[in-house]
C-alpha cells in the first residue's frame, strides 16, 4: 500500500475539527483520532499490513511494541502478522509484547514492571500519533533501562 493510499484509507475515519486539547496541553483545532482504526478490524489489519510493510523497506528486525495506550493494539497486531509471515514461526518463536502504561510497583522481576510479555529481540516501537514526540519519547526511555 502507498502512503497515498493509507492517507485516502484512513482519514475519513480519523480526521476531526474542533476544540481540542492535545496530551502536551496544547490546544487544536484538528484532531488524529488514532483510537477508531483501532476500532475497526479491517482498518487495523490494513495500517499494520503498511507498519510492517514499511519495517521491512528499512530492513527492521524485532518485535513490534505499541506505545500505550494508543498503539498498543496496532503493535500487538502487527507482531502477530509478522510473526505468521516468519519462515521460522512456531511454538515459542516470537514473543507478543505489550508495553505497560505505567510500571508496576518495585518488586519482582524488573522486566516485569515494564512489560506484560518479555522481549526477547529488538524493539520496533510503535506510534499511532505524534505532535511533540513526548509519549514516544517516555516509551523509548522506559525501554532502554
Amino acid at each position: 500500500m502507498s502512503d497515498s493510499d493509507l492517507v485516502k484509507l484512513v482519514t475519513p475515519a480519523v480526521f476531526q475539527t474542533g476544540d481540542f486539547t492535545l496530551r502536551s496541553g496544547r490546544k487544536s483545532k484538528i484532531y488524529f483520532n488514532f483510537r477508531r482504526i483501532g476500532d475497526d478490524v479491517f482498518l487495523i489489519d490494513q495500517v499494520a499490513d503498511y507498519v510492517i510493510q514499511h519495517a521491512r523497506d528499512m530492513e527492521l528486525n524485532g518485535e513490534f511494541v505499541g506505545v500505550p495506550e494508543g498503539a498498543n493494539k496496532l503493535g500487538n497486531i502487527a507482531q502477530y502478522k509478522w510473526a505468521k509471515s516468519s519462515p521460522n514461526y512456531g511454538r515459542g518463536s516470537h514473543p507478543l509484547t505489550m508495553l505497560r502504561a505505567k510500571d508496576k510497583a518495585d518488586y519482582g522481576d524488573p522486566i516485569d514492571r515494564t512489560f506484560v510479555g518479555i522481549p526477547r529481540q529488538p524493539i520496533i516501537l510503535v506510534e499511532d500519533v505524534t505532535t511533540t514526540g513526548g509519549s514516544l519519547l517516555e516509551a523509548a526511555e522506559r525501554i532502554a533501562l
